[in-house]
């Protein structure tokens, strides 16, 4: 396994390929990576900060304790992934498709996957405060544990998803209702 370490800051790319190597404190702030193919590949504590890879596969990819603020996946594709203690709010997933894909204690605060397809992922103690998920498919996704006050996803197509009994507040706000309490005035 391949090991790279260093600055890739600002560059830009076509048809990159990486397989097999593993990514540690790389700086990929401000990456414009075209059809880029990471497979079995970790990246730890790498910046990931207003990076825009289009066109990207990640298949069988660790990304752990990384910074992504601002990052951008556009139309492309994630499977069998992790995203595990990473910083990702304000990132953009427009048209991504994800499969079979794990975000663990994850900030995607304000992340927007519009257009976006996710089936069989999990979005485990992750925070989706006012994340946004318009035009998107959802087939099989967890979200127990996350912080989804003020996520914006039209409520069909939570049809299916799981969360906790404690969650229940924010998603019937996501229905437009109000939960209180018998006893409870409307003061």
């Amino acid at each position: 396994q391949r090991r790279i370490s260093g600055s890739l800051s600002g560059t830009t790319a076509d048809d990159v390929q990486f397989e097999s190597g593993r990514f540690l404190s790389v700086d990929l702030s401000k990456t414009r990576w075209t059809k880029l193919l990471l497979r079995h590949t970790q990246l730890e504590s790498c910046d990931l900060a207003n990076a825009r890879w289009t066109n990207a596969t990640l298949d069988s990819v660790n990304l752990n304790k990384c910074r992504g603020v601002g990052f951008q996946f556009i139309d492309s594709r994630s499977s069998d992934c992790i995203f595990r203690q990473s910083k990702l709010n304000l990132a953009a997933f427009h048209g991504s498709k994800f499969q079979r894909v794990r975000f663990e204690s994850c900030d995607l605060k304000e992340a927007n996957f519009e257009g976006a397809t996710l089936q069989d992922v999990v979005f485990q103690n992750c925070d989706l405060r006012l994340a946004r998920f318009p035009n998107c498919k959802l087939q099989n996704v967890d979200f127990r544990g996350s912080e989804l006050a003020g996520m914006q996803i039209d409520s069909s197509l939570l049809r299916g998803a799981v969360v906790t009994a404690a969650q229940l507040p924010d998603v019937a706000s996501i229905f437009g209702l109000v939960v209180k309490a018998v006893d409870e005035t409307d003061d």
